[in-house]
């Protein structure tokens, strides 16, 4: 269900619908003779005035709210202190959270369209715009463009008094790909007197530096009474809380919190490293020869990471390299079964599914793992910065192939060999056995991209032109995307072939070896009309659609949806 459609659920539409429909109903009971027409509009009524109930109900749900706001923020006691002090007043709250981890669900389009839904389900009555966006926007016609969203949301705003919005973590957004459209739009919501905007970043940003330079600024640091606090509670739980002395404690926190530099992350680090040690003496020597800078700390943890034992050794760097280096946040139970991968095996044993706090262990301080939705990831943005600059270093390109060939040799495995699932019911419960199916299905072709390999060999292409397992993982990446039911039936994946997954993918190594060949219509659409021009225009392929329309494809040819022009708007 998409944020547009959430939107149009409140309590004010579901009386005007209900209402509208007894009197259409009352109205056609009287007349014998009723046009089709007036009885089709009373039948699209009922349906309107069932699908509001389920939305309004959604929308006053936990689900929904929990949608809304990030439970684990900094922010969220000022959320709920504005809550408190604005109760009963024509105010509204907004807030988004960036995760560096999440970048392909937080594009303009969507933070804009969660800003909408939020401050419009606070409105007593639906806006009249956003039920006109809702209107032009139906099941059958493209998403809104941002655009869109974004007038909508200066409108709603508009009928409110008092609008609060919480920006947190901006330096997470994607620099390359959304942050400079979403700043501008910031700029106009700081033109509105009514709208009062609270920013969290890390200060060296330079766009972000120039967005908010003349707006007032407070900087975030940890007191030296809350750093010596959790210095203490750190080595009070550690193994080696017994062979330290309250003399060399209260030394440690001292000089550990004197180089602090007013931050939580190198002193974390600082203390893992310490308390470690064997012996009270190793403490101490480790203590005189600490890191006090971040990428130094970054790197004496690796290098004890690399001394373990071989076994837990290679769990804690590939543990790293996965979490690093993934297309959006993994879960402790997909993390665990990517791990126990073995090439060549076509079955996973149980036996070599790693547990949550080994994989952590192993890792040392540098991986944490979010209680409420089961993902493990860095233990900071500045930790995955630090990967991406020193990643031939720490993950040659020998290595990142690890992933690829995992995630392929993943989806073939006997479970997976039979093709698609017959039904939703059957989907879900594969998902459930199998928590990496969904990521795999996902991202495979991604990983085979970004491995800077000029040609395609081995598992990959043995996936691509395998249609029970391409089937099937096409079906997991429609059902998990949530897809229309008509995009991952069985007979509708089926009908895709290596040709649309290459294009899909961006494998142009891949394209040009099927074009090259003649044993293909280019112009060839699935059961649905979709062709593989469509794929490649709908994931931003702009080298590949030129390729397609170099070798003569059509560009006219559409499905339901529209052409190619249609599908490359909608993906921006």
């Amino acid at each position: 269900m998409d944020s547009i459609s959430l939107t149009v659920g409140t309590s004010g539409l579901v009386v005007l619908a209900a209402q509208t429909l007894k009197l259409t109903q009352q109205y056609l009971h009287g007349v014998k003779h009723a046009s089709k027409a007036a009885n089709t509009l009373a039948a699209e009524l009922q349906l309107l005035h069932d699908t509001l109930c389920r939305l309004n109900e959604f929308l006053r749900s936990d689900g929904a709210k929990s949608q809304s706001f990030d439970e684990d923020s900094v922010l969220v006691s000022i959320i709920d202190r504005l809550r408190y002090e604005y109760v009963g007043q024509k105010a509204a709250i907004g807030f988004v959270h960036f995760d560096y981890q999440d970048q392909r669900s937080q594009s303009p389009e969507n933070v804009i369209a969660r800003l909408l839904r939020q401050v419009a389900s606070q409105h007593p009555v639906l806006p009249p715009s956003l039920l006109e966006l809702y209107v032009k926007f139906g099941k059958q016609n493209p998403r809104p463009q941002v655009e869109d969203l974004e007038l909508t949301l200066l409108d709603v705003c508009q009928n409110v008094d008092q609008i609060f919005i919480a920006i947190d973590a901006l330096d997470e957004c994607d620099e390359r790909t959304s942050r400079k459209r979403f700043l501008r739009f910031l700029a106009t919501l700081q033109q509105n007197p009514s709208i009062r905007l609270f920013v969290t970043s890390r200060p060296y940003p330079k766009d972000i530096q120039k967005a908010f330079d003349s707006a007032p600024q407070i900087t975030v640091e940890a007191s030296d009474a809350d750093l010596r606090k959790y210095l203490r509670r750190r080595i009070e739980d550690s193994s080696s809380a017994d062979i330290v002395d309250e003399g060399f404690k209260q030394h440690l926190v001292e000089t550990i919190a004197k180089g602090a530099q007013k931050m939580f992350l190198l002193p974390a680090l600082q203390v893992q490293s310490i308390v470690s040690e064997p012996t009270a003496g190793d403490m101490e020597d480790a203590l005189e020869t600490m890191p006090y800078d971040l990428h130094q700390a970054f790197n004496q943890t690796l290098a004890r990471i690399q001394r373990q034992p071989d076994g837990r050794r290679r769990l804690g760097m590939n543990n790293l390299l996965w979490i690093s280096h993934a297309q959006g946040p993994l879960t402790v139970a997909e993390l665990s079964e990517a791990m126990a991968v073995k090439s060549g095996n076509t079955s996973l044993d149980p036996r070599h599914l790693p547990l949550q706090n080994v994989m952590v262990e192993c890792c040392m301080g540098l991986v944490t793992v979010d209680q409420e939705s089961s993902s493990m990831r860095l233990v900071h943005f500045a930790l995955q910065e630090f990967f991406r600059d020193q990643r031939e270093e720490f993950f040659p390109r020998e290595k990142t192939k690890l992933r690829r060939v995992a995630l392929t040799t993943y989806l073939f495995l006997n479970d997976f060999v039979l093709g698609c699932c017959e039904d939703e019911a059957a989907i879900e419960r594969l998902m459930k056995d199998f928590p990496l199916l969904r990521y795999a299905s996902t991202n495979w072709g991604r990983h085979v991209q970004f491995s800077h390999c000029n040609r395609i060999y081995g598992l990959p292409l043995k996936l691509l032109y395998s249609p029970p397992c391409r089937a099937l993982s096409l079906q997991i990446q429609h059902f998990s995307q949530r897809y229309r039911a008509e995009s991952w039936e069985p007979d509708k994946v089926n009908s895709h072939n290596a040709f649309h997954s290459a294009c899909n993918f961006g494998l142009q190594t891949a394209v040009c070896n099927i074009l090259d060949s003649g044993d293909i219509d280019i112009d060839g659409a699935t059961n649905i009309g979709t062709t593989a021009l469509n794929w490649a225009a709908s994931a931003g392929h702009v080298v590949l659609v030129k390729l397609l329309m170099s070798r003569g494809v059509d560009p006219m040819k559409a499905n339901w949806y529209g052409t190619a022009l249609h599908w490359a708007a909608e993906a921006g």
